[in-house]
């Protein structure tokens, strides 16, 4: 499987001490393989709040091209339609001007609150278009289906 994922993201962090987030959207689309087209499209939008993780510093808008999953490690994706309506932390770290590399963290929170890592990847680069952010870009919270129908034909 193979997925990309795309962050906009206004606000402030202080690195460990707190971060104000005005807004964040994360959208992650789904293909079976490099041939195909995607089939589905998540997404979490958070904001605002204050956190000591998630948040953003100023401004971002970071576009990652598309990269491998291998489901029988990352077993959290082995079905990414089990992730709608879960908890899910996405953190994208690393700074990025017109193109660059970023590390992926991404967790699933249970209902206690216990957060398991269920992707990390390191240094994967952003598309080369208008990418810019400057240290981290991060959301939290519920994530939501953005499209029942095929994203490029609507059927």
């Amino acid at each position: 499987m193979e997925m990309k994922i795309m962050a906009a993201g206004i606000g402030a962090t202080i690195r460990g001490v707190v971060g104000a987030n005005i807004f964040t959207g994360i959208t992650m689309k789904f293909r079976h393989t490099r041939e195909a087209k995607p089939h589905l499209r998540l997404g979490i939008n958070s904001g605002p709040q204050l956190s000591q993780t998630v948040g953003t510093v100023v401004f971002a808008w970071v576009e990652i091209d598309w990269f491998f999953i291998d489901t029988k490690v990352n077993t959290g994706f082995a079905s990414p339609r089990n992730l709608i309506n879960k908890t899910v932390e996405i953190i994208l770290s690393g700074m990025v001007l017109g193109s660059g590399k970023v590390d992926i963290k991404i967790s699933k929170i249970d209902d206690s609150g216990d957060q398991k890592i269920i992707l990390m990847k390191r240094r994967r680069p952003t598309v080369d278009s208008c990418n810019i952010q400057f240290s981290t870009t991060g959301a939290y919270g519920p994530v939501l289906e953005l499209s029942h129908k095929n994203i490029y034909t609507g059927s």
